[in-house]
Protein backbone atom coordinates (compact mmCIF):
# COMPACT_ATOMS: atom_id res chain seq x y z
CA UNK A 1 0.00 0.00 0.00
CA UNK A 2 2.63 2.46 1.38
CA UNK A 3 4.45 2.11 -2.08
CA UNK A 4 1.44 2.81 -4.03
CA UNK A 5 0.65 5.92 -2.38
CA UNK A 6 4.27 7.23 -2.24
CA UNK A 7 3.83 6.81 -6.45
CA UNK A 8 0.46 9.24 -6.15
CA UNK A 9 0.22 11.97 -8.85
CA UNK A 10 3.18 14.09 -6.68
CA UNK A 11 2.04 17.33 -9.10
CA UNK A 12 -1.04 17.25 -7.98
CA UNK A 13 -0.20 17.17 -4.70
CA UNK A 14 2.14 19.97 -4.74
CA UNK A 15 -1.15 22.25 -5.86
CA UNK A 16 -3.36 21.11 -3.88
CA UNK A 17 -1.34 21.86 -1.08
CA UNK A 18 -0.17 25.18 -2.38
CA UNK A 19 -3.83 26.13 -2.66
CA UNK A 20 -4.86 25.84 0.61
CA UNK A 21 -1.72 27.20 1.88
CA UNK A 22 -2.62 30.52 -0.28
CA UNK A 23 -6.11 30.22 0.77
CA UNK A 24 -6.18 28.45 4.36
CA UNK A 25 -10.02 26.36 4.41
CA UNK A 26 -12.12 27.32 6.10
CA UNK A 27 -11.97 30.76 6.30
CA UNK A 28 -13.46 31.53 9.89
CA UNK A 29 -11.93 33.57 12.32
CA UNK A 30 -9.82 31.73 15.12
CA UNK A 31 -12.22 33.32 17.71
CA UNK A 32 -15.68 32.14 15.95
CA UNK A 33 -17.71 30.40 18.11
CA UNK A 34 -19.56 26.79 17.32
CA UNK A 35 -22.81 28.73 18.36
CA UNK A 36 -25.46 27.76 21.17
CA UNK A 37 -28.00 26.93 18.38
CA UNK A 38 -25.99 24.99 16.06
CA UNK A 39 -26.81 21.32 15.52
CA UNK A 40 -23.07 20.33 15.01
CA UNK A 41 -22.16 19.28 18.20
CA UNK A 42 -25.15 16.40 18.21
CA UNK A 43 -23.69 15.70 14.62
CA UNK A 44 -20.78 15.05 15.32
CA UNK A 45 -21.09 13.46 18.97
CA UNK A 46 -19.59 9.96 19.02
CA UNK A 47 -22.69 8.43 20.62
CA UNK A 48 -24.84 9.85 17.94
CA UNK A 49 -22.47 8.99 15.49
CA UNK A 50 -22.26 4.99 16.51
CA UNK A 51 -25.80 5.30 17.39
CA UNK A 52 -26.65 6.15 13.91
CA UNK A 53 -24.11 3.16 12.02
CA UNK A 54 -24.01 0.80 14.37
CA UNK A 55 -26.67 0.68 17.25
CA UNK A 56 -24.22 1.47 19.84
CA UNK A 57 -24.63 3.68 22.87
CA UNK A 58 -21.40 4.43 23.73
CA UNK A 59 -19.16 6.74 25.87
CA UNK A 60 -17.27 9.86 24.06
CA UNK A 61 -14.54 9.79 27.00
CA UNK A 62 -10.87 8.44 26.48
CA UNK A 63 -11.70 7.79 22.56
CA UNK A 64 -9.41 9.05 20.50
CA UNK A 65 -10.55 10.96 16.84
CA UNK A 66 -8.38 11.79 13.73
CA UNK A 67 -9.60 14.49 11.57
CA UNK A 68 -8.02 14.05 8.16
CA UNK A 69 -7.86 17.02 6.31
CA UNK A 70 -8.64 19.02 9.05
CA UNK A 71 -7.62 22.14 7.15
CA UNK A 72 -7.89 25.05 9.41
CA UNK A 73 -9.38 23.11 12.39
CA UNK A 74 -12.89 24.13 12.41
CA UNK A 75 -14.12 20.95 12.29
CA UNK A 76 -11.85 19.74 14.59
CA UNK A 77 -12.81 22.37 17.06
CA UNK A 78 -16.30 20.60 16.64
CA UNK A 79 -15.33 17.54 17.59
CA UNK A 80 -13.09 18.67 20.56
CA UNK A 81 -16.53 20.29 21.83
CA UNK A 82 -18.84 17.77 20.95
CA UNK A 83 -16.77 15.26 22.77
CA UNK A 84 -15.83 15.88 25.98
CA UNK A 85 -12.83 13.58 27.26
CA UNK A 86 -11.51 12.60 24.21
CA UNK A 87 -8.37 13.39 22.33
CA UNK A 88 -8.37 15.18 18.75
CA UNK A 89 -5.50 14.52 16.33
CA UNK A 90 -5.70 16.65 13.62
CA UNK A 91 -3.70 16.02 10.04
CA UNK A 92 -3.15 17.84 6.98
CA UNK A 93 -0.86 18.55 4.16
CA UNK A 94 -0.92 22.44 4.76
CA UNK A 95 1.41 23.56 7.19
CA UNK A 96 -0.15 27.16 6.83
CA UNK A 97 -3.12 25.51 7.82
CA UNK A 98 -2.43 23.54 10.23
CA UNK A 99 -0.50 26.46 12.57
CA UNK A 100 -4.18 27.65 12.07
CA UNK A 101 -6.29 25.09 13.04
CA UNK A 102 -3.35 24.50 16.98
CA UNK A 103 -4.25 28.33 17.03
CA UNK A 104 -7.79 27.90 16.90
CA UNK A 105 -8.29 25.12 19.19
CA UNK A 106 -5.83 26.48 21.96
CA UNK A 107 -7.96 30.01 21.84
CA UNK A 108 -10.93 27.81 22.42
CA UNK A 109 -9.39 26.31 25.40
CA UNK A 110 -9.05 22.30 24.49
CA UNK A 111 -5.73 21.51 25.00
CA UNK A 112 -6.24 17.85 24.56
CA UNK A 113 -5.49 18.32 21.09
CA UNK A 114 -2.55 17.87 18.47
CA UNK A 115 -1.76 18.86 15.22
CA UNK A 116 0.26 17.58 12.53
CA UNK A 117 1.52 18.37 9.21
CA UNK A 118 0.76 15.15 7.26
CA UNK A 119 -0.20 13.72 3.92
CA UNK A 120 -2.71 10.75 4.18
CA UNK A 121 -0.11 8.43 3.33
CA UNK A 122 1.63 8.70 6.29
CA UNK A 123 -0.70 8.51 9.11
CA UNK A 124 0.92 5.09 10.29
CA UNK A 125 3.85 7.88 11.25
CA UNK A 126 1.78 8.67 13.66
CA UNK A 127 1.88 5.55 16.16
CA UNK A 128 -2.12 6.32 16.68
CA UNK A 129 -4.87 3.98 16.69
CA UNK A 130 -8.26 5.93 16.28
CA UNK A 131 -11.73 5.28 17.44
CA UNK A 132 -13.53 7.42 15.12
CA UNK A 133 -12.08 9.20 11.67
CA UNK A 134 -13.61 11.61 10.06
CA UNK A 135 -12.61 12.23 6.61
CA UNK A 136 -14.35 15.81 5.00
CA UNK A 137 -14.43 16.60 1.25
CA UNK A 138 -10.43 15.35 1.26
CA UNK A 139 -11.11 11.23 -1.01
CA UNK A 140 -12.01 12.98 -4.20
CA UNK A 141 -8.47 14.97 -4.29
CA UNK A 142 -6.18 11.75 -4.52
CA UNK A 143 -5.91 9.75 -7.87
CA UNK A 144 -7.41 6.93 -6.05
CA UNK A 145 -9.53 7.34 -2.76
CA UNK A 146 -9.15 3.46 -1.82
CA UNK A 147 -5.63 4.03 -0.89
CA UNK A 148 -6.39 7.30 1.27
CA UNK A 149 -9.87 4.62 2.89
CA UNK A 150 -6.59 2.18 2.86
CA UNK A 151 -4.73 4.54 4.79
CA UNK A 152 -7.04 5.01 7.30
CA UNK A 153 -7.65 1.81 7.64
CA UNK A 154 -4.28 1.22 8.97
CA UNK A 155 -4.87 3.02 11.74
CA UNK A 156 -8.09 2.72 13.06
CA UNK A 157 -8.90 -0.06 16.10
CA UNK A 158 -11.07 -2.99 15.46
CA UNK A 159 -14.46 -1.07 16.36
CA UNK A 160 -14.01 2.12 14.92
CA UNK A 161 -15.95 4.05 12.26
CA UNK A 162 -14.73 6.28 9.16
CA UNK A 163 -16.82 8.27 8.35
CA UNK A 164 -15.53 10.48 4.80
CA UNK A 165 -16.94 11.58 1.51
CA UNK A 166 -16.29 11.55 -1.94
CA UNK A 167 -17.81 14.78 -4.59
CA UNK A 168 -20.69 13.78 -6.33
CA UNK A 169 -20.41 13.69 -10.03
CA UNK A 170 -23.63 14.19 -11.19
CA UNK A 171 -24.50 16.67 -8.85
CA UNK A 172 -21.27 18.72 -9.99
CA UNK A 173 -21.49 17.95 -13.28
CA UNK A 174 -21.64 21.37 -14.96
CA UNK A 175 -19.05 22.73 -12.43
CA UNK A 176 -16.74 20.05 -13.31
CA UNK A 177 -17.45 21.67 -17.36
CA UNK A 178 -16.20 24.83 -15.67
CA UNK A 179 -13.23 23.43 -14.87
CA UNK A 180 -12.70 21.55 -17.92
CA UNK A 181 -13.28 25.02 -19.93
CA UNK A 182 -11.22 27.01 -17.90
CA UNK A 183 -8.96 25.08 -17.83
CA UNK A 184 -8.67 24.78 -22.22
CA UNK A 185 -8.60 28.79 -21.27
CA UNK A 186 -5.12 28.24 -19.35
CA UNK A 187 -6.21 29.34 -16.37
CA UNK A 188 -5.30 25.99 -14.29
CA UNK A 189 -1.72 25.87 -15.29
CA UNK A 190 -0.94 26.67 -11.28
CA UNK A 191 -2.70 27.15 -8.34
CA UNK A 192 -5.28 30.02 -8.99
CA UNK A 193 -3.78 33.71 -7.91
CA UNK A 194 -5.46 37.01 -8.48
CA UNK A 195 -4.93 37.58 -12.04
CA UNK A 196 -6.43 34.03 -12.89
CA UNK A 197 -9.07 34.21 -10.25
CA UNK A 198 -10.29 37.64 -11.45
CA UNK A 199 -10.64 36.71 -14.73
CA UNK A 200 -12.92 33.81 -14.42
CA UNK A 201 -14.83 35.81 -12.40
CA UNK A 202 -14.92 38.36 -15.08
CA UNK A 203 -16.00 35.49 -17.64
CA UNK A 204 -18.89 33.98 -15.59
CA UNK A 205 -20.07 37.44 -14.95
CA UNK A 206 -19.76 38.36 -18.51
CA UNK A 207 -21.99 34.96 -19.81
CA UNK A 208 -25.19 36.42 -21.29
CA UNK A 209 -27.78 34.93 -18.34
CA UNK A 210 -29.59 32.16 -20.22
CA UNK A 211 -26.10 30.18 -21.12
CA UNK A 212 -26.84 26.69 -19.69
CA UNK A 213 -22.95 27.18 -17.58
CA UNK A 214 -24.13 30.13 -16.12
CA UNK A 215 -27.86 29.12 -15.26
CA UNK A 216 -26.33 25.76 -13.73
CA UNK A 217 -23.44 27.29 -11.31
CA UNK A 218 -23.41 31.28 -11.02
CA UNK A 219 -27.23 31.30 -9.56
CA UNK A 220 -25.81 30.87 -5.66
CA UNK A 221 -22.95 33.38 -6.35
CA UNK A 222 -24.86 36.05 -8.08
CA UNK A 223 -26.09 38.40 -5.06
CA UNK A 224 -23.14 37.49 -2.86
CA UNK A 225 -20.26 40.24 -2.17
CA UNK A 226 -17.00 40.50 -4.46
CA UNK A 227 -15.21 38.49 -1.46
CA UNK A 228 -17.60 35.56 -1.87
CA UNK A 229 -17.68 35.39 -5.37
CA UNK A 230 -13.81 35.29 -5.28
CA UNK A 231 -14.02 32.33 -2.99
CA UNK A 232 -16.14 30.46 -4.84
CA UNK A 233 -13.90 30.64 -8.22
CA UNK A 234 -11.53 28.99 -6.13
CA UNK A 235 -13.11 26.47 -4.54
CA UNK A 236 -15.14 25.52 -6.90
CA UNK A 237 -14.36 26.65 -10.72
CA UNK A 238 -10.69 26.82 -10.14
CA UNK A 239 -10.01 23.53 -7.74
CA UNK A 240 -7.05 21.74 -8.24
CA UNK A 241 -6.79 18.26 -8.13
CA UNK A 242 -10.83 18.05 -7.96
CA UNK A 243 -12.58 14.69 -9.41
CA UNK A 244 -16.61 13.40 -8.88
CA UNK A 245 -17.60 9.49 -8.20
CA UNK A 246 -20.94 7.99 -8.83
CA UNK A 247 -22.41 5.58 -5.66
CA UNK A 248 -21.24 2.46 -7.70
CA UNK A 249 -17.65 3.98 -7.71
CA UNK A 250 -17.99 4.77 -3.78
CA UNK A 251 -18.72 0.99 -2.80
CA UNK A 252 -16.08 0.01 -5.27
CA UNK A 253 -13.49 1.70 -3.49
CA UNK A 254 -15.07 1.07 0.18
CA UNK A 255 -14.43 -2.78 -0.86
CA UNK A 256 -11.06 -2.00 -2.72
CA UNK A 257 -9.61 -0.36 0.92
CA UNK A 258 -11.51 -3.40 2.62
CA UNK A 259 -13.94 -1.70 4.47
CA UNK A 260 -16.97 -2.41 4.90
CA UNK A 261 -19.78 0.12 4.30
CA UNK A 262 -22.34 1.23 7.27
CA UNK A 263 -24.78 3.59 5.64
CA UNK A 264 -24.96 7.38 4.29
CA UNK A 265 -24.09 10.00 6.99
CA UNK A 266 -27.55 11.66 5.79
CA UNK A 267 -29.50 8.56 5.19
CA UNK A 268 -32.87 10.00 5.70
CA UNK A 269 -32.01 12.08 3.11
CA UNK A 270 -31.32 8.97 0.13
CA UNK A 271 -35.23 7.60 0.41
CA UNK A 272 -36.28 6.91 -2.94
CA UNK A 273 -39.89 6.58 -2.77
CA UNK A 274 -39.57 9.85 -0.61
CA UNK A 275 -39.10 11.24 -4.48
CA UNK A 276 -42.89 10.11 -4.86
CA UNK A 277 -46.03 12.12 -4.44
CA UNK A 278 -47.47 9.27 -2.11
CA UNK A 279 -44.48 7.37 -0.38
CA UNK A 280 -46.52 5.57 2.23
CA UNK A 281 -48.56 4.13 -0.73
CA UNK A 282 -45.46 3.19 -3.40
CA UNK A 283 -46.51 1.58 -6.80
CA UNK A 284 -47.07 -1.66 -6.78
CA UNK A 285 -43.82 -2.12 -9.45
CA UNK A 286 -41.37 -0.19 -6.51
CA UNK A 287 -42.92 -1.87 -3.53
CA UNK A 288 -42.50 -5.34 -5.13
CA UNK A 289 -38.90 -4.53 -6.42
CA UNK A 290 -37.16 -2.07 -4.27
CA UNK A 291 -37.10 -4.77 -1.50
CA UNK A 292 -35.35 -6.92 -2.75
CA UNK A 293 -32.60 -4.46 -4.46
CA UNK A 294 -29.30 -4.24 -2.92
CA UNK A 295 -28.20 -1.28 -1.15
CA UNK A 296 -25.97 0.26 -3.58
CA UNK A 297 -28.24 -0.01 -6.14
CA UNK A 298 -30.79 1.79 -4.24
CA UNK A 299 -28.74 4.59 -3.55
CA UNK A 300 -27.11 4.15 -7.19
CA UNK A 301 -31.48 5.14 -8.32
CA UNK A 302 -31.54 7.75 -5.77
CA UNK A 303 -28.72 9.51 -7.33
CA UNK A 304 -29.59 9.13 -11.03
CA UNK A 305 -33.34 10.65 -10.45
CA UNK A 306 -32.41 13.11 -8.05
CA UNK A 307 -29.03 14.07 -8.04
CA UNK A 308 -29.03 16.65 -5.67
CA UNK A 309 -26.25 15.82 -2.86
CA UNK A 310 -23.01 17.48 -3.36
CA UNK A 311 -21.24 15.18 -1.60
CA UNK A 312 -21.68 11.12 -1.20
CA UNK A 313 -20.96 11.64 2.83
CA UNK A 314 -20.72 7.61 4.23
CA UNK A 315 -20.02 5.66 7.31
CA UNK A 316 -17.88 2.74 6.90
CA UNK A 317 -15.70 -0.06 8.76
CA UNK A 318 -13.47 -3.04 9.13
CA UNK A 319 -16.72 -5.41 9.32
CA UNK A 320 -20.00 -3.79 8.28
CA UNK A 321 -21.44 -5.33 11.80
CA UNK A 322 -24.72 -2.49 11.85
CA UNK A 323 -26.43 -3.39 15.13
CA UNK A 324 -30.24 -4.63 14.43
CA UNK A 325 -32.79 -2.45 13.08
CA UNK A 326 -35.68 -2.29 15.52
CA UNK A 327 -38.55 -0.45 15.08
CA UNK A 328 -39.75 0.00 18.62
CA UNK A 329 -43.06 0.50 16.74
CA UNK A 330 -43.06 -3.03 16.05
CA UNK A 331 -41.68 -4.32 19.08
CA UNK A 332 -44.11 -6.44 21.87
CA UNK A 333 -44.65 -5.43 25.49
CA UNK A 334 -42.48 -8.40 26.11
CA UNK A 335 -39.73 -7.15 24.35
CA UNK A 336 -39.95 -3.47 25.43
CA UNK A 337 -39.62 -4.26 29.19
CA UNK A 338 -36.01 -6.36 28.12
CA UNK A 339 -34.54 -2.94 26.73
CA UNK A 340 -32.85 -0.06 28.58
CA UNK A 341 -33.57 3.72 27.40
CA UNK A 342 -30.41 6.09 28.12
CA UNK A 343 -30.29 9.52 27.50
CA UNK A 344 -27.97 11.30 24.73
CA UNK A 345 -25.04 12.29 26.33
CA UNK A 346 -25.22 15.91 25.38
CA UNK A 347 -28.62 15.63 27.02
CA UNK A 348 -27.05 14.89 29.91
CA UNK A 349 -25.13 17.78 30.58
CA UNK A 350 -25.72 19.96 33.64
CA UNK A 351 -26.93 23.27 31.86
CA UNK A 352 -29.80 21.11 29.51
CA UNK A 353 -30.64 19.88 33.36
CA UNK A 354 -31.28 23.66 34.51
CA UNK A 355 -33.84 24.13 31.55
CA UNK A 356 -35.17 21.14 32.06
CA UNK A 357 -35.98 22.52 36.14
CA UNK A 358 -36.49 25.81 34.62
CA UNK A 359 -39.42 24.70 32.07
CA UNK A 360 -41.57 22.55 34.73
CA UNK A 361 -41.12 25.32 37.64
CA UNK A 362 -42.56 27.76 34.95
CA UNK A 363 -44.97 25.36 34.04
CA UNK A 364 -43.84 26.04 30.28
CA UNK A 365 -43.42 23.43 27.56
CA UNK A 366 -39.36 22.79 26.25
CA UNK A 367 -38.32 22.86 22.86
CA UNK A 368 -35.80 20.13 22.43
CA UNK A 369 -35.44 20.51 18.95
CA UNK A 370 -33.46 24.44 19.95
CA UNK A 371 -30.93 21.90 21.47
CA UNK A 372 -30.42 18.92 18.93
CA UNK A 373 -31.12 18.34 15.78
CA UNK A 374 -30.07 16.13 13.14
CA UNK A 375 -33.02 15.45 10.88
CA UNK A 376 -35.14 18.04 10.32
CA UNK A 377 -37.91 16.89 12.51
CA UNK A 378 -38.56 19.62 14.56
CA UNK A 379 -39.72 21.41 16.73
CA UNK A 380 -39.73 18.97 19.33
CA UNK A 381 -41.89 20.30 22.28
CA UNK A 382 -42.54 18.43 25.49
CA UNK A 383 -45.00 18.36 28.46
CA UNK A 384 -44.14 18.60 32.27
CA UNK A 385 -44.54 14.66 32.24
CA UNK A 386 -42.09 14.03 29.33
CA UNK A 387 -40.05 16.63 30.74
CA UNK A 388 -40.20 14.76 34.12
CA UNK A 389 -38.86 11.61 32.21
CA UNK A 390 -35.88 13.35 30.95
CA UNK A 391 -34.68 14.36 34.17
CA UNK A 392 -35.26 10.40 35.51
CA UNK A 393 -32.90 9.31 32.80
CA UNK A 394 -30.38 12.11 33.39
CA UNK A 395 -29.73 10.17 36.58
CA UNK A 396 -29.05 7.18 34.62
CA UNK A 397 -30.49 4.29 32.38
CA UNK A 398 -33.92 3.62 32.73
CA UNK A 399 -36.32 0.58 31.94
CA UNK A 400 -39.97 1.15 30.68
CA UNK A 401 -41.23 -0.47 34.41
CA UNK A 402 -39.06 2.28 35.91
CA UNK A 403 -40.50 5.06 33.86
CA UNK A 404 -43.76 3.51 33.61
CA UNK A 405 -43.94 4.19 37.41
CA UNK A 406 -43.16 7.71 37.30
CA UNK A 407 -46.04 8.38 34.51
CA UNK A 408 -48.73 6.39 36.89
CA UNK A 409 -47.55 8.41 40.17
CA UNK A 410 -48.45 11.45 37.98
CA UNK A 411 -52.00 10.40 36.69
CA UNK A 412 -52.58 7.74 39.69
CA UNK A 413 -56.51 7.44 38.16
CA UNK A 414 -55.23 6.60 34.72
CA UNK A 415 -55.49 3.53 33.11
CA UNK A 416 -52.26 1.53 33.91
CA UNK A 417 -51.88 0.03 29.33
CA UNK A 418 -52.67 3.30 27.98
CA UNK A 419 -50.21 5.57 30.09
CA UNK A 420 -47.90 2.85 29.08
CA UNK A 421 -48.79 3.53 25.69
CA UNK A 422 -48.57 7.12 25.56
CA UNK A 423 -44.84 6.24 27.81
CA UNK A 424 -43.61 4.16 25.01
CA UNK A 425 -44.79 6.80 21.99
CA UNK A 426 -42.65 8.95 23.77
CA UNK A 427 -40.05 7.18 24.36
CA UNK A 428 -39.86 5.88 20.65
CA UNK A 429 -39.98 9.43 19.36
CA UNK A 430 -36.91 10.29 21.13
CA UNK A 431 -35.29 6.80 19.67
CA UNK A 432 -36.04 7.77 16.18
CA UNK A 433 -33.94 11.11 16.49
CA UNK A 434 -31.04 9.60 18.98
CA UNK A 435 -32.15 11.71 21.83
CA UNK A 436 -32.59 8.42 23.99
CA UNK A 437 -30.35 5.62 22.94
CA UNK A 438 -31.85 1.66 23.38
CA UNK A 439 -29.87 -0.47 25.11
CA UNK A 440 -30.22 -4.43 24.60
Amino acid sequence: MENSLNNMNDDIWEKVREQYDFIPYPEKPIETPIGEDDNLLFVHNLATIYYSAKRQAIDSREKVILDAGCGTGWTSLILAAANPGARVVGVDLSPKSVALAAERLQYHGFDNAEFHSLAIEDLAKLGIEFDYINCDQVLSFLPDPALGLEAMKSVLKPEGIIRANLHSSLQRAALYRAQAGLKILGLMEGNPEALEIGIALEIMESLKAEVDLKVRTWQQAEDKSEELKKSFIIRDFLLQGDRGYTIPEMFAAIRQAGLEFLGMVNEQQWRFLDLFEDSDDPLAFLAFTLPEMPEEERLHLFELFHPVHRLLDFWCDRSGARGANISLADCSLAEWQKFRFRLHPLLSLPEVKEKLLASLQQQQSLDLGSYLSATGEFPFPLQGLEIRSLLALQDGSQSLASLAELWLEEHPNANAEIAIAELQEFLARLESVAFVLLEN
